[in-house]
Order: structure tokens, then sequence, then C-alpha cells
């Protein structure tokens, strides 16, 4: 999916480029206009250009995959004030990030992954105040918290209501089965979960 700031010199080039052959064929003057469709297709490629070629520090961790950009930064050998790097990858859908680094000031780069349908936070540092993060995410589907410190109490709080989450793993922490029976109760055709 493109975002707003890619397809504006998109469409910016596809006018310059119409009224540059349009003006080609119906003008004596023809210099201008070739200098508009070039122009234009120059603008216009110019997104297109930049998504595939340009490097970011987390190039090595990211891939397309089905259209849809998937960061996976499980395993890294960064430190963990590296999860800033985060924060330019406003396109990501698919995040892995199951370190025992990852804290809940490590979420607050997640802040404007407005795309992000599927996290992975096992095994983390993370608590409850994490998950205040993630209830943020308005896209998220998709959450594992397994192995993390979160409470039941927590989970209750931050999560509980929200409803476009569908599918959780929260094995290995404190969140209660009956309060997990009760998240599924609301959507059971919809929801899952691994306790």
């Amino acid at each position: 999916m493109e975002s707003v700031h890619q397809l504006l010199p998109i469409a910016i080039g596809l006018v310059l480029l119409l009224i540059g052959l349009v003006g080609l064929f119906r003008s004596r003057r023809k210099a201008p206009f070739v200098f508009l469709v070039l122009f234009g297709l120059v603008l216009g490629a110019a997104p297109y250009v930049y998504n595939h070629f340009a490097k970011t520090p987390l190039t090595m961790y990211k891939k397309r995959v089905d259209g849809e950009w998937h960061v996976t930064v499980t395993g890294w050998d960064k430190t963990a004030a590296d999860y800033a790097l985060l924060k330019q990858e406003k396109e990501t859908v698919v995040l892995q990030m199951a370190n025992r680094d990852v804290t809940d000031d490590a979420l607050a780069n997640l802040v404007g992954m407005d795309f992000l349908k599927e996290l992975d936070l096992s095994d983390s540092a993370i608590t409850d105040a994490g998950l205040a993060e993630a209830a943020r995410l308005p896209s998220l589907e998709i959450l594992r918290l397994s192995g993390t410190k979160i409470t039941d109490e927590g989970f209750r709080t931050h999560l509980m209501s929200r409803d476009w989450l569908r599918e959780l793993d929260l094995s290995k922490t404190a969140v209660k089965s009956k309060t997990v029976r009760e998240w599924i109760s609301v959507y059971p055709e919809k929801r899952k979960a691994l306790h």
C-alpha cells in the first residue's frame, strides 16, 4: 500500500505527462512539452525508484510479502536503543520483535504504524505499560505476548475491549484462563487465543 506522500508525486507526474503529450500533438512549439513529458516521467517514477532502491538502516531486516512490509528484528545483534530505527518503518504490516531487551519504552517507537496488523513480542520484557502502547495501534489484529510480564489486570484494562484484536498468544503469562475465555466469548467465531 502506497502512502499519500508517495501518491502525490505520481499523480502530479501523470498530469504533467498528459499535458505534455497533448501539447506535443497540438502545438507547434515542441520543446516545452518535451520537457513536461520528461519531467512528468521522472517525477512519477521517483517514489517507485526510492521504494525499491533506497537503503535504510533496517533494510536487511525487512522484506515485502504479498505487497506488505514485514520487519523481523527478533534475534538481531543491536542494542535496545536501536529500536528507535523502527520509527522510520511506518508502513510495516508485520513486526516480529521477540527479544528479551524489548521494553515498554521500545514500544513507543511503534507510534504511527497505522498499518501494523501483526506484532510478536514473545519473551520480551514488556509489562502492562507496554500493553497501553500496543492498544494504540489501530490496525492490530494479531498479538503475541507469550512469556511476557503482563498481568490479568493489565490485559483487562488495555486490551479486553479492543474489538479489532482477533488472535492472541497469552501462553506463559499471568493472564487468567477465565479472562481469555471471556475475551473469546465476545466474538467466538472470529477470535482465538493460545493460553
